[in-house]
């Protein structure tokens, strides 16, 4: 380096070395403003869309409350209607099943007054027996005297 061929010397060297740092460095700054107003970008961007999702859920969350409700209301009005209609069954089947009742009781009665005649048949009955027994000795002896004469 003393024999001047080289011409390059440490002071030069810094020098361009330094430089070239301070160039990297002003680009590095660039960069980092450049991301700094990515950065600012993004994250207007996420606000924006954290607005619209907030929104939407909002909305969503509105027809999901009014579908609820008028399935709440459909619901009910179904489970009156329905009600009305099993208590006009149901006094219906209690009408039918007061005439069952009835025709029964009726049957009932019915049935206990031709029980009630069953024993006087019985000795009436008998008592034809015993008639009929006398007739038809009568008849048969009637035919015995009868039946020389023919």
């Amino acid at each position: 380096m003393a024999d001047g061929k080289a011409g390059v010397t440490l002071d030069s060297l810094d020098t361009k070395l330094g430089d070239s740092v301070d160039r990297l460095d002003a680009k590095f700054d660039r960069l980092d403003a450049k991301f700094d107003g990515l950065d600012a970008k993004v994250d207007a961007a996420v606000g924006r869309l954290d607005t619209k999702i907030d929104s939407a859920v909002e909305r969503l969350d509105t027809k999901i409350d009014s579908a609820v409700e008028q399935l709440d209301t459909k619901i009910d009005t179904q489970t009156d209607e329905t009600k009305r209609h099993a208590m006009v069954l149901f006094e219906a089947t209690r009408g039918e099943i007061r005439q069952v009742a009835d025709v029964v009781a009726s049957m009932n009665e019915k049935l206990d007054r031709v029980t009630g005649r069953i024993p006087k048949m019985e000795s009436d009955v008998d008592l034809l027996k015993v008639a009929y027994g006398d007739l038809d000795r009568r008849v048969t002896r009637l035919e015995d005297t009868d039946a020389p004469a023919a």
